[in-house]
C-alpha cells in the first residue's frame, strides 16, 4: 500500500510503512528485484522478512534512490553511502524509517499494549515522571515515555543505560494526537536536551527525536 504516514521537516523526512503486501510484492516495489530475492533467501521467517523489504521499499521511497544499509558493531543503522543520518523502528504490521541529511535523528514504533503497564516500573522515574491521564487511559502517557526513551537509547548508542536513572521525559500533559515536548539524558557528561515529536495514530504511536 502507499506510505501510511509521511511528514517531513527541515532537513528531515519520515515515514511509516503499513505492511500488507506478500514478500514477492515488495520485492517489485524494488529497484532491483532480482538482487532483494537472492537476499530473501537468508530468512527463514516470512513475517521477518517482509519487514526487512518494507523498509528497504519505504527508504527507496524518502530518500528518492537505492541506498544500501550498513550496521555498525552495536546494531545501529547507517547509509553505506553516508548521504543521510537513518533510524529504523517496526512494531505489529508497521515499519518505520526517519532520514536527515545534516543530524542525528531517531524513530521509534510501537502498537498499543496493555504490557506496558506492568513494567512501568522499570522505566519511570516515579518522582521526576509524572504521568497523564488522556482518553481516560494512562496507557497513552506510558507508551510515549517507552517509546522516547527507545528513542534516546537509539540515539546514545551507549551500554549500561538505565531507563529510569539515565533518561528523563520532561513533565508534560498529553492533550492531543500530535504535540511536542523535551527529554533529557544523564547517561553522558553532556546530558543533552532533546525535542521530542509524537504521532498518537489508531493502531500505533510514533515518536521522533533530535537534539535540541
Amino acid at each position: 500500500m502507499p506510505i501510511h504516514l509521511l511528514e517531513k521537516e527541515d532537513t528531515s523526512v519520515w515515514g511509516v510503512w503499513k505492511i500488507e503486501e506478500s514478500p514477492e510484492e515488495l520485492v517489485s516495489l524494488l529497484p532491483d528485484p532480482e538482487k532483494y530475492r537472492r537476499q530473501s533467501s537468508e530468512f527463514s521467517s516470512v513475517s521477518r522478512l517482509r519487514e526487512w523489504l518494507a523498509v528497504r521499499v519505504l527508504l527507496y521511497q524518502l530518500a528518492g534512490a537505492e541506498k544500501e544499509i550498513s550496521y555498525n558493531p552495536t546494531g545501529k543503522p547507517y547509509l553505506a553511502d553516508g548521504s543521510f543520518h537513518i533510524s529504523i523502528s517496526h512494531t505489529k504490521g508497521y515499519v518505520s524509517v526517519v532520514i536527515d541529511s545534516l543530524q542525528e535523528v531517531t524513530v521509534d514504533i510501537e502498537y498499543y499494549s496493555e504490557r506496558v503497564k506492568k513494567i512501568s516500573s522499570r522505566f519511570i522515574h516515579p518522582l521526576r515522571e509524572p504521568l497523564s491521564l488522556y482518553k481516560g487511559d494512562i496507557l497513552y502517557s506510558l507508551l510515549l515515555h517507552w517509546c522516547t526513551k527507545e528513542a534516546l537509547f537509539k540515539y546514545l548508542d551507549e551500554q549500561d543505560v538505565d531507563f529510569r536513572e539515565h533518561l528523563w521525559v520532561q513533565p508534560f500533559t498529553l492533550t492531543g494526537d500530535q504535540e511536542e515536548f523535551t527529554a533529557q539524558e544523564f547517561r553522558t557528561d553532556e546530558k543533552l536536551l532533546f525535542r521530542i515529536n509524537y504521532w498518537l495514530e489508531p493502531d500505533y504511536l510514533l515518536v521522533f527525536c533530535r537534539k535540541q
